[in-house]
């Protein structure tokens, strides 16, 4: 996982550089006026910065959303069914991406100011939706899991404890999941402000991630073992019983608690009291033979 943090945060730099250019061209080499300004972003001799840029920033958010998905994943148990859907929405969002980013490099200046035509699909809404869905998706899986297991768990954290809530915005990356939904909700008008939340974006993309592996590396995260559905304790407990005399007895009773809401308990048997039987209850009968 560090292997993984260090190349988004890799990507992330490339990415950075490259719109650092951009922009210096723009505003500092060709900034006499701003006719000038807008025609250098649209300048055909940059477009390999769009392509970079863009395969760079596609290739962080996937990153953000698998490293969302395996936390969602180990939080289950490592239960491939409960990640199904966030792994499809993952899969979908590489196409959609692909398509977007074809569509974003191929375009130029003399068919739309836009990144896409008015009458094209508009591949970016797709893709980014998806991502949101993906997202949101496992986030709220996350935050579920954690909620539920809070409730009697040797590890758990009251989640209105600010541990409780720490613990649920790192683990889900909620940050991630709100900055997406801003940004998304520019970027589906064509805003031109969109670039103030996307550059939060981009920022968050890198620090959720690294924030869920930092977690765990630092060992503040619950033990693995803990979210397990089939772990169990038993537990010896007593039931009390009044003999036919005045004299009360106990009777072992193992309860087998799992750490998820079930409860076995076994039951005893008549051999087991027959046992008990010849070796003499308090108050029984038996005791005297």
């Amino acid at each position: 996982m560090v292997a993984i943090i260090a190349v988004l945060y890799s990507f992330e730099t490339v990415h950075l550089g490259v719109r650092w250019y951009w922009v210096r061209q723009a505003f500092i080499v060709n900034g006499d006026s701003r006719t000038a300004i807008f025609e250098s972003f649209l300048n055909q001799d940059y477009q390999w910065m769009w392509a970079v840029s863009g395969v760079f920033a596609s290739l962080n958010i996937l990153i953000a959303d698998c490293v969302l998905i395996w936390r969602a994943w180990v939080v289950w148990d490592r239960n491939y069914k409960i990640v199904v859907v966030p792994i499809i929405g993952a899969i979908l969002e590489i196409i959609f991406d692909g398509f977007f980013l074809y569509q974003d490099i191929g375009h130029t200046s003399s068919t739309s100011l836009s990144n896409w035509g008015p009458d094209a699909v508009d591949w970016g809404t797709a893709y980014f939706t998806m991502s949101l869905i993906t997202t949101v998706l496992s986030t709220c899986l996350v935050v579920f899991r954690i909620a539920t297991m809070g409730r009697g768990a040797s590890h758990a954290v009251s989640l209105r404890s600010y541990r409780g809530v720490i613990e649920i915005v790192i683990e889900s990356a909620a940050l991630y999941a709100v900055s997406l939904i801003i940004f998304l909700a520019f970027f589906i008008r064509d805003d031109p402000r969109s670039v103030y939340p996307q550059a939060i974006l981009n920022t968050v993309t890198g620090i959720a991630p690294t924030l869920i592996v930092a977690r765990v590396a630092s060992g503040r995260a619950r033990p693995d073992e803990s979210w397990a559905t089939n772990s169990s304790a038993t537990v010896t407990s007593y039931f009390s019983r009044r003999s036919r005399g005045n004299d009360r007895f106990s009777l072992p009773l193992n309860i087998t608690m799992k750490t998820s809401t079930d409860v076995a308990l076994d039951v005893i048997k008549d051999s087991d009291l027959a046992n008990w039987k010849v070796h003499g209850l308090p108050g029984d009968g038996a005791s005297s033979h």
